[in-house]
């Protein structure tokens, strides 16, 4: 555990360091990456930029998550002279099965030059609700109740 904080901290502290020199930095964040299947986590991407123009990201697809919530801010500020942009695209997400899911990084292309986030592996625990089937996975009806089944019918 104090490994893992070590690490956080020492990419914290090199993404600072190189915030000042670099002109576009895109970073994204997980809540948690140890969950069950009955709870969600949140997924935020970041780009800080000097650039007054910035192009929709391609953000991750989330394939094996479903999107409970999404949002999405801006924040354009002047100071010593240079402009600085900061977009935040925030997610909520809930895991669609057990196992070791991912999220793939985001990318976004400024001027030329190629950025993309950090990718992340979640370990995802069966709660105790057991996932709803897809409308399309609902077992047939029995046969003695198909044939009973009617349009609508008006009576006057």
């Amino acid at each position: 555990m104090k490994s893992k904080m070590f690490a956080i901290t020492t990419l914290l502290t090199l993404s600072c360091c190189l915030e000042a020199f670099a002109d576009t930095i895109l970073t994204a964040q997980l809540d948690k990456l140890k969950i069950t299947t009955d709870e969600v986590i949140t997924y935020k991407l970041n780009i800080d930029s000097n650039e007054n123009k910035i192009p929709r990201p391609q953000l991750p697809n989330f394939a094996d998550f479903t999107v409970i919530s999404q949002a999405q801010s801006s924040t354009v500020s002047w100071a010593s002279g240079s402009l600085k942009t900061d977009l935040i695209f925030t997610y909520v997400l809930t895991p669609k099965s057990a196992g070791k899911l991912k999220i793939e990084p985001a990318k976004i292309n400024i001027n030329g030059k190629d950025y993309a986030s950090q990718e992340f592996e979640i370990e995802v625990i069966q709660g105790k609700i057991a996932p709803q089937p897809k409308p399309e996975e609902y077992p047939p009806l029995p046969e003695d109740i198909q044939g009973d089944i009617q349009g609508p019918q008006v009576t006057l």
